[in-house]
């Protein structure tokens, strides 16, 4: 069998001997796009951090990112197992955490939030 990339998609060509050139594209095709990962942090995982995950979403949204938000406690982050690409934390975060973190206060307050929100889609963007 020889995989060969026809545009954006690899096709099947059977064989009775090997080609002579064998050869698989790999890689991120063009238009492609790989959902980013938030997680929301607060004190208990709940409440506090379903507001902020949920203007998350929609302002992502808005803006046409395709974002998997999720919520969690800092707990949670001591375990070594979080699996995001940024933390949007509405408390202290150890210093340990190595994803990048926003400060989620403004959600709270609303003071400073459209700006936050362009951190979160930049970041998420790059």
């Amino acid at each position: 069998m020889c995989l060969t990339p026809q545009s954006s998609s690899l096709t099947l060509y059977p064989h009775t001997q090997p080609p002579a050139c064998t050869y698989v594209r790999m890689g991120v095709d063009e238009g492609f796009s790989v959902k980013k990962k938030v997680l929301v942090i607060c004190g208990t995982g709940v409440a506090t951090s379903t507001v902020v995950a949920t203007k998350i979403r929609d302002s992502m949204a808005q803006r046409g990112l395709d974002v998997d938000v999720r919520q969690g406690k800092v707990m949670d982050l001591l375990s070594g197992t979080a699996d995001a690409d940024l933390i949007v934390a509405t408390t202290q975060i150890p210093d340990s955490v190595t994803i990048p973190v926003v400060a989620g206060l403004p959600f709270l307050t609303g003071m400073g939030l459209p700006a936050t929100l362009d951190d979160i889609a930049a970041r998420l963007s790059a």
